[in-house]
């Protein structure tokens, strides 16, 4: 039993780090696009970036431990 929770934990932090991955560089490409297209890859570093230091700094700064932080469209 301990072993599928494992897994099921491991699967969890999978999906939830490639939404991360893909909602990072889309806001980067919507971001800089026209004029500020030159700078498109330094900008999905900086997004990639800066959605690794909150995702760490909530994990282990968060009361709940099923907390998950990440890039959020509803702003």
């Amino acid at each position: 039993m301990k072993g599928r929770v494992v897994f099921t934990d491991a699967f969890a932090g999978v999906i939830s780090c490639l939404m991360t991955v893909i909602a990072s560089i889309s806001y980067a490409t919507l971001i800089f696009s026209g004029a500020a297209a030159p700078y498109l890859q330094i900008g999905i570093v900086s997004a990639l970036v800066s959605a690794t230091v909150i995702g760490l700094v909530v994990a282990f700064r968060s009361s709940s431990p099923v907390t998950v932080a990440g890039p959020a469209a509803n702003i």
